[in-house]
């Protein structure tokens, strides 16, 4: 996977990082746009 390349939006007392959902949606679709992905699965859900 590519997660090397994504930094965390922070850090938590444990030091897990936080990670946006776009970010995690590019990771594990592959999409060439997760912005768009994570849209339309919002809209699909709701």
């Amino acid at each position: 996977m590519r997660v090397s390349k994504y930094v965390p939006l922070g850090i938590t007392k444990k030091k897990n990082g936080i990670f946006s959902v776009v970010d995690v949606v590019a990771v594990l679709t592959d999409s060439k746009n997760p912005r768009d992905y994570w849209y339309r699965l919002k809209k699909r859900m709701s």
